[in-house]
C-alpha cells in the first residue's frame, strides 16, 4: 500500500504436489473467474498492475495470446509497439483528430477467448477499454489518485535509476503546474516544453512528433503515455476513463458530482475491483483454496524512483485541488472492496450460528471454554465484540500496513478460521462500577494505543510528552509492584474496586495518552467505559515475527524458558478476551536471577518470594471463560496471536466509531478513521519521501494533527521545536 511500491515482485505459491493435483489450473481459474473463461484487465499504471498480471499466469495459469505486447499482457488492439507502452494513446482516443465517441467492444476478445488463443488481455488506456464481455470478467486495481499520479512522473525510464523520467520529457514540474492552471496537452506543445538534459549537458535538436505517436530529440525519442498526455492526466483521470473518451477530453475541472456518481455506477459494475493496498486479500475474495498465495508488490523505498523524488508544496497542493473527484471514487472503490470482502465472510461463517469451522490450535491447547456465567453479569465473548466478517475486514485493512503479514500467517480464510476457533467463544470482562470499572467522566478524549510495546510505543509516548500530553509509558508509569498481601485488597496501581477516582478506570482518566503493558489487555475495557467521544484510540505496528524476537530478546528474562512465564510482564503477548496475566516484581526477580542460582531453585524461590497473587493484572478485571495469554516461548503461535489481537482491537474500535489512528513506523505508514471534522474520503494514506522533505515529519505530523483534532488540544510549539521534538524522538 505504499507509494514506494514502484517495481513489484511476485510473491510465487508454494510448490505442493498434493495441493496442485487437487487443484488444477482449470479449477482455480472457474473459481476466480467466476465461471467465465478468461479475464480483461483494466490497468492503470502504477496501481500494481504488473504484479497483477504476473500473479494471473503463474497462479492462475492464464495466458495472453500471441499477439499480445509487452509484460502486461497489452491487447494487440490497444498497443501498437513495444516495450508495453502504448505509444499511440494521444491518436486512440482522438487528439489528433475529432474525439472518439465509443469505447472499445468486446467482440475480438470474446473471439479470441472462444477460439483458445489465449484468456488473459491487459488494457493500459482505460478510457477506451470495454465495459462488459461475454466471455471475460473485468477486474480493475487502484491506488491512491496522488500518489500514483507523483509515481508515475517521477519514475525512472531507465534500468541505472538516473533521473530519466516522464517528467523531464514535458518540461519538468513548471509544466506540470501549467497544465493545472489551463488545459494543456502536452504531445500538442512538445516544442515549446523545454530540453531534456543528459550528463548535465542539453539534447542536441528540436523535439518534435514522429507519426506513431513518438516525442523526439534529435537522436533521442521518448513514448508519452497515458500519464503524460497532459491536463487530462492530472486531473480526475479515474473519473475521466470511467466515463469514456470524450469525458476524457474535457477540459480542466469540467467533471461535476453528476458525473463521480456516474463513475460509480461504472465500478460496481466490475467484477473484481481492489485497492493497490488490498493484494494480500484477494484470494479470499475470489474464494481461492488456502495454498493459493496473494500478488504482492514491493513497499521498500529503495526500489522506488518517486521515493527519492522532491515534490513541492506548491504542485502537492494543486494535484490535491484537482483530484477531488478521483479521491472520492478511490474512497467508494475502497467500500466496495470492503463491502464485497464482508460478504465473502458471510458465507462462510454466518452471523448467529454455531461456528463449524474451528481453527487448529497450537501446542495442542483447546480453545477456551464457554463461560458459564449469563445473564447481564456476563461479558461479552470475542465473537459479539467483533464477528468474523468484520474481523476479516479489519485484518484486510491492517495488511496495508503489514506487508506479506496477512499470506506469511496463512491467508486471510486461515487467520480469520483461528480466530473463530480458537478465540470466538472466549469471554471479555464486563466493565461496570462493582468491578472498579464504571463509566468514565471525562470530558476530553483519552488516547489510548492499542497496540504491545516493542512497536514504536517509547517513540510515539516521546512525541506526544513533547507536545505537553500527560503519558503514561507502562509499566515503567506504573506503581512498583508488590505482593498482595502488602496492599489494601483488590490494589493495584492505587486502582480500586467501586466507582471514583481510584476506580480502574479513574486511574486510566489521570492521563491523556497510555501505552504498552497493560493497556492492551484492557483495551476492551477502556472502549466499554468510554464513549466515542471520551476516548481515541492509537495502534502501533510492527512485522509480527519480527516484534516476536525481539521482544524476546530485549525485553525478557530468560534464564531458562521454562522459568519466563513465571518471573516476566512482557512474556506473553495479548490476545482477544485474554485472562489477567499473573508476572512476578521485576526487581525481585533481576535479583534472585543475580544469586546464579540453578533454574529449579530460581522457580521455587520466585513462587515463595513471591506468591502466585502478584502482578501487573492480577487485581484488575475477572472473567470466566477468558483465553489464556500465549507465552513468547511459542514463537509462531505469539506472532499469530500479536497479528489477531491487532485486527480484532481495531475491529472493536471500529465498530464503536471511535477515532483510530494505526501506523507501521518501519515502514513509515499509517491510516486514520472517524476523526472528527475530517474528510473521510481518505481512509487510507500512505505518505512517502515523495511528499515530504524529511523521513518521518509525514506520519509524525499526521499523528499530532490527528491528537489535536480528537483531543481539542492546539499544539503552541513553533514549527521548528515541533520538527526538532520529532527527530529527537526518532
Amino acid at each position: 500500500g505504499s507509494a514506494a511500491a514502484e517495481e513489484p515482485r511476485h510473491l510465487q505459491p508454494s510448490q505442493s504436489t498434493e495441493s496442485n493435483a487437487e487443484h488444477d489450473a482449470r479449477s482455480l481459474q472457474a473459481a476466480a473467474l467466476r465461471g467465465k473463461p478468461g479475464v480483461l484487465f483494466w490497468h492503470f499504471s502504477g496501481a500494481g498492475g504488473t504484479s497483477l498480471v504476473s500473479w494471473l499466469a503463474h497462479s492462475l495459469g492464464l495466458h495472453p495470446p500471441a499477439d499480445t505486447v509487452g509484460p502486461n499482457a497489452n491487447w494487440a488492439t490497444d498497443a501498437k509497439v513495444t516495450t508495453g507502452y502504448p505509444s499511440m494513446i494521444g491518436s486512440k482516443i482522438g487528439l489528433d483528430h475529432a474525439p472518439r465517441s465509443r469505447r472499445h467492444d468486446c467482440q475480438e476478445i470474446d473471439a479470441a477467448i472462444a477460439r483458445g488463443e489465449g484468456n488473459m488481455f491487459g488494457f493500459e488506456t482505460p478510457a477506451m477499454a470495454p465495459l462488459a464481455c461475454k466471455n471475460a470478467v473485468i477486474w480493475l486495481t487502484m491506488r491512491d489518485p496522488i500518489e500514483r499520479i507523483i509515481s508515475r512522473l517521477y519514475k525512472s525510464t531507465r534500468g541505472d535509476k538516473s533521473s530519466d523520467t516522464p517528467l523531464d520529457s514535458i518540461g519538468g514540474e513548471a509544466a506540470v503546474l501549467r497544465a493545472l492552471d489551463k488545459t494543456t496537452w502536452f504531445h500538442s506543445t512538445a516544442h515549446t516544453v523545454g530540453t531534456r538534459s543528459t550528463g548535465g549537458k542539453p539534447l542536441a535538436g528540436k523535439p518534435t512528433w514522429s507519426p506513431n505517436g513518438t516525442l523526439r530529440y534529435g537522436q533521442h525519442r521518448r513514448a508519452l503515455g497515458m500519464d503524460t498526455l497532459g491536463s487530462a492526466s492530472l486531473n480526475n483521470v479515474y473519473t475521466r476513463s470511467l466515463l469514456g473518451p470524450a469525458s476524457f477530453l474535457r477540459p480542466l475541472d469540467d467533471l461535476r458530482v453528476a458525473d463521480l456518481d456516474a463513475a460509480k455506477v461504472v465500478l460496481g459494475g466490475f467484477d473484481v475491483v481492489i485497492p493497490m493496498w488490498a493484494m494480500e486479500t484477494l484470494p479470499f475474495l475470489l474464494g481461492l483454496p488456502v495454498h493459493v498465495l496473494a500478488p504482492t508488490v514491493s513497499v521498500h523505498g529503495s526500489h522506488s524512483m518517486a521515493s527519492k523524488a522532491s515534490v513541492s508544496p506548491e504542485l502537492a497542493v494543486k494535484l490535491a485541488k484537482h483530484n477531488q473527484l478521483d479521491e472520492k471514487l478511490y474512497a467508494h472503490a475502497i467500500e466496495l472492496h470492503r463491502a464485497r470482502l464482508r460478504e465473502r465472510a458471510r458465507l462462510l461463517w454466518p452471523p448467529g450460528k454455531v461456528q463449524t469451522r474451528p481453527a487448529p490450535t497450537g501446542g495442542g491447547r483447546k480453545p477456551p471454554p464457554v463461560a458459564t456465567a449469563t445473564g447481564a453479569g456476563r461479558g461479552p465473548t470475542a465473537l459479539e465484540l467483533c464477528p468474523a466478517d468484520e474481523f476479516a475486514d479489519a485484518l484486510g485493512v491492517l495488511s496495508a500496513l503489514l506487508p506479506r503479514a496477512v499470506s506469511r500467517g496463512g491467508g486471510l480464510e486461515a487467520l480469520t478460521a483461528r480466530y473463530v476457533g480458537r478465540f470466538g467463544s472466549a469471554v471479555c470482562p464486563a466493565a461496570h462500577a462493582s468491578a472498579g470499572w464504571p463509566r468514565s467522566t471525562r470530558s476530553s478524549r483519552l488516547l489510548l494505543n492499542m497496540a504491545e510495546g516493542t512497536s514504536g510505543t517509547r517513540t510515539v509516548n516521546c512525541w506526544l510528552e513533547a507536545a505537553q500530553l500527560r503519558t503514561a509509558h507502562f509499566p515503567l508509569t506504573a506503581t512498583e509492584l508488590t505482593p498482595k498481601s502488602a496492599t489494601a485488597p483488590g490494589r493495584l496501581h492505587q486502582c480500586t474496586r467501586g466507582a471514583g477516582a481510584n476506580s480502574c478506570t479513574g486511574q486510566y482518566d489521570l492521563y491523556d495518552y497510555v501505552s504498552d503493558v497493560p493497556a492492551p489487555q484492557v483495551a476492551q475495557l477502556l472502549l466499554q467505559t468510554h464513549s466515542a467521544s471520551q476516548l481515541a484510540a492509537v495502534l502501533t505496528l510492527r512485522d509480527p515475527w519480527e516484534w516476536t524476537m525481539s521482544r524476546t530478546n530485549s525485553h525478557s528474562q530468560h534464564n531458562a524458558s521454562e522459568d519466563r512465564s513465571l518471573i516476566d510482564d512482557h512474556s506473553f503477548v495479548s490476545v482477544p478476551c485474554g485472562c489477567p496475566w499473573r508476572p512476578a516484581d521485576r526487581s525481585e526477580a533481576d535479583r534472585t536471577r543475580m544469586t546464579g542460582r540453578s533454574p529449579s531453585r530460581y522457580k521455587v524461590e520466585a513462587y515463595s518470594r513471591l506468591g502466585k497473587e502478584t502482578g501487573v493484572l492480577v487485581d484488575t478485571f475477572e472473567s470466566p471463560g477468558c483465553a489464556e495469554p500465549t507465552s513468547l516461548a511459542r514463537h509462531t503461535t505469539a506472532a499469530l496471536d500479536l497479528l489477531t489481537h491487532n485486527a480484532w482491537t481495531y475491529c472493536v474500535a471500529s465498530r464503536r466509531r471511535v477515532p483510530l489512528f494505526a501506523a507501521n513506523l518501519a515502514e513509515d505508514m499509517f491510516l486514520m478513521e472517524h476523526v472528527p471534522g475530517s474528510n473521510d474520503t481518505r481512509k487510507l494514506l500512505s505518505k512517502t519521501p515523495s511528499t515530504r522533505p524529511r523521513e518521518t515529519e509525514s506520519l509524525y505530523r499526521e499523528l499530532l494533527s490527528f491528537v489535536g483534532k480528537t483531543s481539542g488540544r492546539k499544539d503552541k510549539r513553533q514549527p521548528e521545536k515541533i520538527r526538532a521534538d520529532g527527530s529527537a524522538c526518532w
